[in-house]
């Protein structure tokens, strides 16, 4: 006897195929996404380092104000890493000609700083610096700025970009605003530009 034909509960090879093409294209999606999260990730710990320094040097700064009170700063400067220094306070004022480092970020090689700006009293537009320290001094606290020739006395406001793989790309970069005059600094999203 002939039985009549079975009803074929099996897929087919299409769409097999068809389910596999699906699943590959939504894990390259995610492993991509999952890449750039790991970017975005590195650059905010980068970053939120570079501010604990500055907020630890001023912290410094205010308790250890006494016979041996030290000014304690932020070194920057563009393709290079961040820097704590310590300044011997003497006389009433930060002897930058003796400055130590203290501490390096040890940032990884795919994160550094792309670009330093100042933005003097007048101007209306930020210019680049190779370099600027930071330094806050006793007994409040205050700030003072740095560059390689000396004091920056008429200094308003500073921005230094830190950026990974030196990406062009908004969302790889970051940007710290700091304004000597009220010793506060603010962290932005991109390239501050």
């Amino acid at each position: 006897m002939i039985s009549p034909l079975k009803s074929n509960d099996a897929f087919t090879l299409i769409e097999l195929i068809v389910v596999m093409t699906i699943m590959a294209i939504l894990a390259t999606a995610a492993f991509m996404d999952y890449g750039m999260s790991v970017k975005k990730a590195r650059l905010d710990i980068s970053t939120d380092q570079m501010v604990t320094m500055l907020e630890d040097a001023q912290v410094r700064t205010r308790t250890n104000y006494g016979e041996e009170s030290n000014c304690w700063g932020l070194y920057v400067a563009a393709g290079d890493e961040p820097y704590l220094v310590l300044v011997p306070w003497e006389n009433d004022q930060c002897q930058i000609s003796l400055v130590e480092v203290e501490r390096s970020l040890e940032w990884n090689s795919s994160v550094a700083i792309a670009d330093v700006q100042k933005r003097e009293s007048g101007a209306l537009a930020f210019t680049s610096v190779d370099e600027l320290t930071f330094l806050f001094y006793p007994p409040n606290a205050d700030m003072l700025v740095y560059d390689d020739t000396g004091l920056y006395p008429d200094l308003i406001e500073a921005s230094v970009q830190v950026s990974l793989d030196t990406s062009a790309d908004e969302v790889l970069n970051k940007t710290l605003t700091i304004s000597p005059t009220t010793s506060s600094f603010v962290v932005t999203s991109g390239t501050g530009s």
